[in-house]
């Protein structure tokens, strides 16, 4: 295993030669972005061919097509003023929060020394308890139903966020100051919390799922993102632990020879031969253990040996630009912290349907 050799670089009369041959061979595709975005701001929805030639100038460009748009939004969206960002993250320090991003930055990911709170945590594990998940049976169909930890039917029971956003636990979340400034820090924009899930994973495949993500991949649902995960039980080597490669975020982090599969799942084998076995990790730790990771990185879950593990995720976007999901339906507010959240950060909230009176 070798880590990837850095390019040369261009002369600015190469750089101008490589963005002329880019533009004319992805022309289309460019012209479908810029044409995407003008439909997403009058409609609020992206059109399926927009957001499949973002992914497919992602792979071209190894990220640079996607920074440049982040600098685009980051001018339009600047970072809310947050002065005091105390909250669940525990980072109140200025320097404590400038070594975090730094490291986020420069790895892709960041484990917080701090755990969550066993109450919270206990809060939500009785929420995927008690609550219909959608089950994702071996067949390929899916169906509702409680999760049984004694006897589970599938890999994969997902609490959905109509469900998950209207219990107190999860408003108290994602109106959590750390969590909303860690975010917006990273994206360099106001964030938007485009995804909210909580989901079990069992053991009852002998082999990686792949509808479970148990093999390498990179997210590309929007244009920038960051995602925090949150264990809801204890997470060992045995149990699915996260897997990230570090400093496979940046642009060129991925080497052309998997970008050139496009969005696809890759066996271990495949991505071990690009990387130094250092930065190919795995995320353990008790319950309560939080970290955030761009997942525009590769990463996966490990295959689980034994037990079941429940993991509770948020994701902060610069833009809904990408793919489409339906907001969720918040019917009632249930945390007074979140009442007061949605009128300081609207746009963080932008995705939800608020019908609560």
């Amino acid at each position: 295993m070798s880590a990837i050799a850095k390019a040369e670089p261009l002369s600015l009369l190469g750089k101008y030669r490589s963005l002329r041959a880019l533009f004319r061979n992805e022309y289309q595709h460019i012209r479908n972005v810029a044409l995407g975005f003008i439909a997403f701001w009058r409609t609020r929805k992206t059109p399926m061919d927009a957001y499949q030639s973002m992914i497919r100038l992602f792979c071209v460009t190894g990220g640079k097509s996607n920074d440049f748009i982040s600098r685009c939004l980051s001018f339009l969206h600047p970072p809310y003023r947050i002065d005091k960002p105390a909250g669940i993250l525990n980072i109140e320090s200025e320097s404590a929060r400038s070594e975090a991003i730094e490291t986020l930055r420069e790895t892709g990911l960041y484990v917080f020394p701090t755990r969550v709170p066993d109450e919270v945590c206990d809060e939500l594990l009785q929420i995927a308890l008690t609550q219909q998940c959608t089950i994702f049976l071996p067949s390929g169909e899916k169906a509702t139903g409680l999760y049984d930890r004694a006897n589970p039917k599938a890999v994969r029971y997902a609490i959905q966020p109509d469900t998950l956003l209207n219990q107190p636990a999860a408003q108290r979340l994602i109106s959590d100051k750390s969590l909303i400034w860690f975010a917006q820090t990273y994206l360099g924009a106001k964030p938007v919390l485009d995804h909210a899930i909580m989901w079990w994973i069992t053991n009852i495949n002998e082999t990686p799922d792949s509808d479970a993500a148990q093999f390498y991949h990179f997210d590309m649902d929007k244009v920038k993102f960051l995602k925090f995960f949150l264990y809801l039980t204890d997470v060992g080597a045995d149990s699915g632990p996260h897997c990230f490669v570090k400093g496979s975020q940046k642009t060129g982090g991925i080497p052309a020879a998997l970008l050139d599969r496009g969005y696809a799942r890759l066996p271990d084998e495949d991505v071990e031969q690009f990387y130094r076995s250092e930065d190919m990790v795995e995320i353990g730790g008790p319950k309560g253990t939080i970290f955030a990771e761009d997942t525009r990185g590769l990463h996966k879950g490990k295959h689980l040996l034994k037990g079941d593990r429940l993991l509770f995720q948020l994701e902060f976007s610069n833009s809904l630009f990408g793919a489409t999901r339906n907001g969720p339906v918040l019917s009632k507010i249930r945390a007074p912290e979140f009442a007061d959240a949605l009128s300081r950060y609207p746009r963080v909230y932008s995705h939800i349907d608020v019908r609560a009176r």
